[in-house]
């Protein structure tokens, strides 16, 4: 459901012309971390005690990441 619900944003932000998303995950809830990193977007995590600031750059990576990404999982619109 997080993958599914990440891919409907990244796909509104890219027309909105958003360039990265900003998040903080608490340190122990390695699921959303993991679908963060499996996103295929570039990504900076830096940890500040028990949470952890993830950036996700919508501009810098190729359309078709996102893409490989849905098939990978399966997942359509």
């Amino acid at each position: 459901m997080a993958s599914r619900l990440l891919q409907h944003l990244v796909q509104i932000g890219r027309q909105q012309k958003v360039s990265r998303f900003l998040a903080e995950v608490l340190a122990g809830n390695q699921a959303m971390l993991r679908v963060f990193a499996g996103s295929g977007l570039p990504m900076k995590q830096q940890r500040d005690g028990t949470v952890v600031h993830v950036t996700l750059f919508l501009d810098e990576a190729p359309p078709g990441e996102l893409r490989k990404w849905e098939a990978l999982r399966g997942d359509r619109f």
